[in-house]
């Protein structure tokens, strides 16, 4: 791509526009024209290419002929004697002799070439010079700088004689226009002879210069003629150098003599500003310069005319101008603007060859750039600008249309990529934010889809942008929280049009098989606009706080429908991206909760629901389809949301019904925690989904967060609370006993399955068996307080003598009932474990029980202790050690 042409175009974008869309605009006009340029360069190298094979055509033709026409007698005679014809093998044994790749077949008829023949290989193709270059130095150079001398010192003359009154203004006249009249005789004489065609057009150029500054001065100094008479005198000029030009062949005739039309006004100009007659003398040129390009295929002349004209015209705008004159420049404009965009059509209806590409992308982009340039400083109302801007889409559309049929394919596509152009500007200048996002958005996605249908990138990457500039003018109107009117403000329309563009952008995107990356962006874009409009609508029209359920109301709704419209178009990527729904169901719970205290807060009570029942909706129906991407991923991330909002709500509900009694809430939260493990257990029983066929994923991973919850909170519950609540405390018979019990049951209940058996082994066990020591000495340490009026504190328990004695027991009651099992089970692991508590149960003893414990009280323990491990070693001997453990 060439760079200038986009820089050029950002530059010319952001001054007609001015505004965020303008630079962005321009610079994808530059790369249009960019990209017009390269593929007009790789048609005229196969031009070429198409070119030389034919004259190597012709050259083997040539020497076929010349070949035929040797007589036989002579052939004969020079012939050597006949050989024997060599076997079949030896023939083709016989390496075939290198050709050319690009060769030609030869006719049937055609001789073989001897050794001596010399062999042809394909013409190099050697890099053109410049041909603005070729055209400057070709020809005679000598006579070239002589005619533009001459001109500028005849020029010159005139308004010399004229200043200082040297002969009469018609003898002036009359002598400019003989001596131009005889260099057009004498160069014509002259280019008749190859040897001086050269010198002769360029004298001929001269002397059509000298006889329009004639002309130019006659009317415009001197009024020697009227305005028909002028005008129809310069038609005459340029008819008769046009015709000249043409019958001789010589396009740098025409250059001369046309160039020389267009300065004779600035070098007989009296200080006068007659604008009329200088723009309608440059309107005529330009007319006689289309039709003779058309005709010829000379596409040089219309550069000169349109660089030219704008030269002269803007110099005379930046001295002269004023506003009474914009109604008549204004017509100028459209003549010249309607003029220069013909010029290509025209010359791909007279079938004209193709010539350096850049010619025609000059004229195709260069003309609107300049007219919109010009229209946008003469100051103009929007409304009528945009109605310009409307009018000349439509145009460009009919020109794509006339030259659908022409030879040139890249014209139509330069002329439809222009209508787009001037369509989109269109809408800013006449519509607000709201309706020029909306039609910004909706033509992005339509140019989209042309460029994927016709495999054209460029214009899926201005479809693309297009979609990009709208977001901007949406996000620079500052229409948030617009709170007039609920969906017919400002936001919501542009919002919802580019989620439905970005999502009919990626279905397209799938459809024609392109990456997986660009159809997750579109996606993402379509998400994204969709959620931005829901959330502009709820925080605008609702409290704050109660926006978290509307939003996930909307994304719902969207989530849904998505899902059905995908699944009827087997748009795979598109059914995926439905579960958007799913983080920012996660974002709005966390909020929600946050905000409110639980998830279940104002329309969240609705929402999250049936949130949840789409979530699971969609989960069944892209699983049934065979859609498994990501799979455990969606059930584990469902599930486990279900089970954060279910846990956080329950807290809240518990403490809110009742504020005084703080031990509901954990319970709660537990009794939640622990109905999740047991509605997993039923589900796998009964093969019900979503966990039928998923045995591994709810067996192991998806009950690990909620055990982990269990045990932790059980171990904080008997950590923190005494059991005191409304009613008085009786061991086991109390809400954190009974909880604890169930959390204890359950977590065996998992723990004794053998898929968790197999992974967490006698970790598992042994971790139960810690937390179920923990719930028996805070029981103990709950029964004295309650019941011994020990307070519920780890220092208040540490120095109670009585508590530490019933903690002893209570851990050798324990090791003594491992040991038990242990034996009688034959678990070796087992009856350690409760060798090892014993241990620790001893080592309590002797350093902190004993030293502050009463004589009475030592003894007991010792006594009571004693006989438990007699016991134990008489009934409960360490089993052997073949046995399992």
């Amino acid at each position: 791509m060439n760079w200038l042409w986009v820089i050029l175009g950002a530059i010319g974008g952001a001054l007609l526009l001015q505004q965020s869309g303008g630079l962005l605009l321009g610079a994808i006009l530059g790369g249009m024209a960019s990209r017009l340029s390269r593929s007009r360069r790789s048609e005229l190298a196969f031009e070429k290419r198409l070119r030389g094979l034919e004259q190597r055509l012709a050259r083997l033709e040539h020497e076929d002929a010349a070949a035929d026409a040797i007589k036989p007698a002579e052939a004969a005679s020079v012939a050597p004697a006949a050989e024997p014809a060599p076997p079949l093998a030896t023939v083709a044994a016989i390496p075939p002799a290198e050709e050319p790749a690009a060769s030609l077949p030869r006719p049937a008829h055609s001789p073989t070439p001897s050794k001596s023949a010399p062999t042809y290989a394909d013409p190099a193709w050697p890099r053109e010079p410049n041909p603005w270059i070729s055209r400057l130095l070709s020809g005679n150079l000598l006579a070239k700088a002589g005619v533009v001398l001459l001109f500028f010192g005849a020029a010159s003359g005139l308004k010399m004689a004229a200043d200082y009154g040297l002969f009469p203004p018609s003898v002036r006249l009359l002598l400019a226009a003989l001596a131009g009249g005889a260099l057009i005789a004498f160069g014509h004489n002259r280019a008749r002879q190859s040897v001086q065609q050269a010198f002769g057009f360029a004298v001929q150029g001269g002397g059509f210069a000298l006889l329009y500054l004639s002309l130019y001065f006659a009317f415009a100094r001197y009024g020697y003629l009227d305005a028909t008479l002028a005008f129809a005198g310069f038609a005459l000029l340029g008819v008769s150098c046009a015709l000249l030009a043409m019958r001789q062949n010589s396009e740098a005739l025409a250059w001369l003599g046309l160039a020389g039309a267009f300065f004779a006004p600035a070098l007989a100009s009296s200080g006068g500003n007659q604008y009329r007659i200088l723009f309608g003398h440059f309107l005529l040129l330009d007319l006689f310069i289309v039709a003779i390009s058309s005709r010829t295929g000379w596409r040089s002349l219309n550069l000169l005319g349109f660089f030219l004209t704008t030269l002269f015209g803007l110099a005379w705008a930046l001295a002269r101008y004023e506003t009474a004159f914009r109604a008549d420049i204004e017509a100028f404009l459209l003549a010249f603007f309607v003029l220069y965009t013909l010029a290509p059509a025209l010359l791909a209806h007279y079938r004209q060859p193709a010539s350096r590409s850049w010619l025609d992308g000059t004229l195709l982009f260069g003309v609107p750039a300049v007219a919109a340039m010009v229209q946008g400083a003469l100051g103009y109302e929007r409304d009528y600008l945009a109605l310009t801007a409307l009018l000349a889409g439509l145009y460009y559309l009919g020109l794509a249309a006339l030259t659908r049929a022409s030879d040139n394919p890249v014209l139509p596509r330069a002329f439809v990529a222009l209508a787009i152009t001037c369509l989109t500007v269109a809408i800013p200048l006449y519509f607000g934010a709201q309706v020029t996002a909306v039609f910004w958005a909706l033509e992005g996605a339509a140019v989209l889809a042309f460029g994927l249908s016709r495999q054209r990138p460029l214009a899926l990457l201005a479809g693309a942008a297009i979609q990009g500039l709208a977001a901007l003018r949406l996000l620079d109107a500052h229409a948030w929280h617009d709170t007039t009117t609920p969906f017919l403000n400002d936001f919501f329309p542009g919002a919802l049009a580019l989620a439905l563009a970005g999502g009919y952008s990626a279905w397209r995107l799938q459809r024609h098989a392109h990456p997986l990356l660009l159809q997750g962006i579109a996606l993402g874009w379509a998400a994204l606009w969709w959620l931005l409009a829901g959330w502009n609508e709820a925080s605008a029209q609702l409290p704050s706080g109660q926006e978290y359920g509307a939003v996930l109301l909307w994304m719902s709704a969207g989530a849904v429908a998505l899902e059905a419209l995908a699944a009827r178009l087997d748009w795979a990527r598109g059914r995926y991206a439905a579960l958007a729904l799913w983080p920012v169901t996660l974002l709005a719970l966390l909020a929600a909760t946050g905000d409110s205290g639980h998830p279940l807060a104002h329309w969240m009570a609705l929402a999250l629901p049936l949130a949840f029942g789409a979530g699971y909706w969609m989960l069944h129906r892209q699983q049934a389809a065979g859609l498994n991407d990501w799979l455990h991923a969606r059930h584990l991330a469902l599930f486990w949301m279900l089970m954060l909002a279910a846990v956080l709500e329950a807290g809240w509900q518990a403490e809110r019904l009742a504020p005084a009694t703080p031990l509901w809430a954990p319970v709660a939260i537990l009794a939640v925690l622990c109905l999740g493990l047991l509605g997993l257990r039923q589900l796998q029983q009964r093969t019900i989904w979503p966990a039928a066929g998923l045995d591994a994923l709810y067996d192991r991973v998806a009950p690990a967060p909620l055990a982990a919850g269990l045990a932790l909170g059980v171990a904080l519950l008997n950590l923190n609370f005494s059991g005191r609540w409304s009613l008085p405390y009786l061991p086991l018979l109390n809400p954190l006993d009974l909880i604890s019990l169930v959390a204890l049951a359950c977590l065996w209940q998992r723990l004794n399955a053998s898929s968790w058996r197999q992974y967490s082994g006698h970790i598992g066990l042994a971790g139960w068996s810690g937390l179920g020591l923990l719930w028996l000495t805070a029981l103990w340490a709950r029964i004295a307080h309650h019941f011994l009026n020990v307070a519920f504190n780890g220092a208040a328990l540490q120095h109670s003598a009585l508590f530490q004695a019933g903690v002893s027991l209570l851990w050798t009651a324990a090791a003594i009932a491992a040991m038990l099992l242990g034996s009688r089970r034959q678990l070796r692991q087992t009856w350690f474990a409760g060798v090892g508590l014993l241990g620790i149960v001893g080592l309590k003893l002797l350093f902190l029980d004993l030293g502050q414990a009463s004589l009475a009280t030592r003894t007991a323990t010792l006594l009571g202790m004693g006989g438990l491990i007699l016991i134990a070693g008489y009934f409960a001997p360490a089993p052997p050690k073949n046995q399992a453990a």
